[in-house]
């Protein structure tokens, strides 16, 4: 492979270009460099569309702030700012429906030293795309692409290991991992989201330094190993991440918690964000047959990540129905029917009939999934559930305190989804005539 492999039209499909475009053309005119860097041009020779088109340049920040109209000093002391479109939208600038508020970051060419917290170098200094390449953290991810005369600048081999599909350091792998501990887990996911395997050297010095993750705060553990949880291989990935010792640093969990789950990938795949969050601490915690203290586990784990109080509720929403499961099992039908219009009961229904295999008739979980299933089907509930028939003003009648008339609804309603009422006159006389079906 070489720069022909360079595919520029994928740069410019992103609605960002034009204004990266615009941005380059400018610092150009005042006698810098400016190139695409990183992420977007190693996707532009894999041939998919990147996430965001970020600039590197050998300008200063303080001079890239004066250069445009509209910017935001995200990282000022290392070199990053972020621009905007101008106010006064030029025709060079085209901001799509999909992404109404474009930007794009640009960032001086910097080397990094005396890090000391496993994350913050001590001391920046600017300087050439070359030293900046190498202080980068993977080859795949320290390419640059000039757009005037239509080159790719790979100052550490990144092509070539595109070529062959290998993921590599810049550099002593031991020393890219001490500076930044992220990157151990950053590893593992572009190894699984780019589909290259890690390099020998990478690979053990990974392992050898496994328990340096501890020491990454836990925001940028959760955003890192969501990214993994919403990738192409996330069950690979997190079967990979076991034999490395990560979840054991991390959650003080036993390896292999993640291989029996291998067949249910694209279950896995398919499932909402917090969803797959749900399904990852189940997998970390509970697993089959189930084991003591399920809520207990799951909140133990839930506290070592940044999970948002919406994600918490839902997750142990999740955990609670396994904790409660023998009961479940031994609800009525109407029951069960009110409880899936809820997202988690839906999803704990859906995983247990997909990790009990249908042949296994000895399993009393997996086969009352399987007739939930069917019950579901019957009533084409899958995607959209009925509204109830019945209201409060129907019930005022009954002089009912306000819990009893909550309850009496819920009633009514599992009776309606249980028999398939559609007319409000039939819920009328369930209630008229002793609520008997």
């Amino acid at each position: 492979m070489n720069s022909k492999h360079f595919r520029v039209d994928i740069l410019k499909s992103h609605p960002a270009f034009f204004l990266a475009e615009h941005i380059m053309s400018v610092l150009r005119d005042q006698g810098f460099k400016a190139f695409f860097a990183g992420g977007c041009v190693r996707d532009a020779f894999i041939g998919r569309i990147p996430k965001d088109l970020d600039v590197a340049t050998d300008a200063p920040p303080e001079t890239v702030e004066g250069l445009f109209e509209r910017t935001v000093a995200t990282g000022k002391a290392f070199g990053v700012i972020r621009v905007l479109p101008p106010k006064a939208v030029s025709p060079l600038i085209k901001v799509s429906a999909e992404h109404a508020a474009v930007e794009v970051e640009v960032a001086t060419f910097r080397a990094e030293s005396d890090y000391h917290d496993g994350r913050h170098p001590g001391k920046v200094a600017w300087v050439s795309d070359r030293e900046d390449a190498l202080r980068r953290d993977f080859t795949v991810n320290a390419l640059f692409y000039d757009l005037s005369p239509g080159t790719v600048i790979d100052h550490v081999g990144g092509i070539d290991d595109i070529q062959n599909k290998i993921l590599r350091t810049v550099g002593a792998p031991k020393e890219r991992f001490s500076e930044d501990h992220l990157r151990l887990l950053r590893a593992l996911r572009f190894s699984f989201d780019l589909g290259f395997p890690i390099e020998k050297a990478t690979s053990k010095a990974i392992q050898e330094h496994v328990d340096l993750i501890k020491s990454v705060s836990r925001e940028r553990i959760k955003d890192e190993l969501g990214k993994i949880l919403q990738g192409p291989a996330p069950i690979d990935g997190l079967i990979q991440g076991d034999s490395w010792g990560f979840w054991d640093a991390l959650f003080s969990s036993g390896t292999q918690r993640f291989q029996s789950y291998k067949p249910h990938q694209d279950f896995f795949k398919k499932q909402s964000v917090v969803d797959q969050w749900s399904l990852f601490h189940w997998m970390l915690n509970v697993g089959f047959p189930l084991t003591h203290g399920i809520m207990e586990k799951a909140k133990d784990t839930i506290a070592r990540l940044s999970h948002t109080k919406s994600e918490q509720k839902e997750i142990l929403a999740f955990h609670r129905y396994f904790s409660d499961i023998e009961d479940w099992i031994q609800s009525p039908l109407a029951k069960c029917l009110i409880e899936w219009k809820k997202p988690t009961f839906r999803l704990f229904v859906l995983w247990l009939d997909q990790i009990f295999p249908a042949n296994n008739m000895q399993s009393e979980p997996g086969n009352w999934a399987r007739k939930m299933g069917i019950e579901i089907y019957k009533r084409n509930f899958e995607n959209k559930m009925p509204e109830p028939l019945l209201n409060g003003e129907d019930l005022k009648s009954l002089n009912l305190e306000g819990p009893q008339v909550g309850i009496l609804l819920d009633e009514a309603y599992g009776q309606q989804l249980e028999n398939g009422w559609t007319a409000k006159s039939q819920a009328l006389q369930w209630l008229q005539h002793g609520r008997t079906k």
